[in-house]
């Protein structure tokens, strides 16, 4: 989405992340200056800054640095600093040391919560602690997961290595908002009603996270619809919310897809959401493991799908239900589109 507005958006200048841009800015100092490296693991939900903090990077350090988003699997992050493909792990990672020996530059991983499977994360953070020991290049790694999901996936012996500076993107509040959107479309002269902004800015900071690149969507078609409206805002937004949802739910694994079939089937008779108890669940899936099963409800909890509760009979019997309605509804038309099996 960021590209799309990149063009759209013409800020005058960096607002409310400066102590995030001086942390940053300090790695490639070191970097430059022959010193101790510094690794970072920038943390923030969408939309926080993360990427337009290196938007501005980029202008300064351009030859510096290694820059990998999106990536799916550790061998295809291995693959992306070779530029070459082998058919092990062992070649892949030993060719990548090669590389970075030869031609030293600061790696960068941005949007690593892509990687759906925390064993891909593991074995990413597993390679990337083989290059570091023999090379040590400065490492930043930039995730939309929590601080606590990103330091349950980070093995001991990873974390004790590369001693990884945590540096946070807190959601912008609604007055940020609001000066970093006139700014960034101040040099088109609109014609925009008073308390537009102030609406769109704290309807984004309620229902989005503060998410500055879902506001610069939504205000972007405002912009070319020339509709300035209260509704219009909600209608958009409404939109965005349901494709960023279906695509949660579409990249997910399939066994993960195939447990919320599994749990939308047995809703379906109820018509509606209820909480359902994990020991039901474990004897009714046979072909899965139990441990298999406590795995797939934590991953579907950190995408802000799932939520466990405890019985009203029975605090020791933990259940789980859907978040919330809308998002019950929303899993089961996603799910619907995608026609995939229950798990029995």
């Amino acid at each position: 989405m960021i590209e799309e507005v990149n063009g759209f958006f013409k800020p005058t200048k960096i607002s409310h992340r400066e102590e995030q841009l001086k942390e940053l800015e300090e790695v490639f100092e070191r970097f430059e200056n022959n010193q101790a490296p510094k690794n970072m693991l920038c943390y923030g939900s969408t939309g926080s800054g993360k990427t337009f903090c290196m938007t501005e990077i980029n202008k300064k350090y351009k030859e510096k640095f290694l820059y990998i988003p999106f990536p799916s699997t550790a061998h295809g992050v291995l693959k992306s600093i070779t530029d070459v493909n082998y058919n092990t792990r062992e070649k892949q990672r030993l060719e990548a040391l090669e590389k970075i020996k030869r031609e030293k530059k600061i790696i960068i991983i941005d949007e690593l919560n892509s990687m759906r499977r925390v064993e891909e994360i593991r074995w990413l953070l597993e390679d990337l602690k083989f290059i570091y020991r023999s090379s040590p290049v400065p490492i930043i790694l930039i995730t939309n997961k929590n601080l606590y999901e990103m330091q349950r996936v980070i093995p001991d012996d990873v974390r004790s290595t590369m001693h990884f500076n945590e540096l946070e993107f807190r959601p912008y509040n609604p007055n940020e908002l609001i000066e970093i959107f006139k700014d960034g479309i101040s040099y088109l002269n609109l014609n925009i009603p008073d308390g537009f902004i102030e609406y769109l800015s704290a309807k984004i900071n309620k229902d989005s996270d503060g998410s500055i690149r879902t506001g610069l969507f939504v205000l972007r078609e405002c912009v070319e619809k020339g509709v300035f409206t209260n509704e219009e805002v909600d209608r958009v937004l409404k939109k965005i919310q349901r494709s960023e949802f279906e695509d949660v739910i579409k990249k997910l694994p399939e066994q993960e897809k195939r447990f919320l079939a599994t749990l939308l089937f047995i809703t379906d008779e109820n018509k509606l959401n209820i909480e359902i108890p994990i020991s039901f669940l474990i004897q009714k899936i046979k072909s899965v493991k139990p441990q298999r099963i406590s795995q797939l409800i934590l991953t579907l909890e950190s995408q802000g799908i799932l939520i466990r509760t405890s019985s009203h009979f029975d605090k020791r019997n933990k259940t789980i239900k859907f978040i919330r309605e809308d998002v019950y509804k929303e899993t089961r038309e996603a799910i619907d589109s995608i026609d995939i099996a229950p798990l029995y």
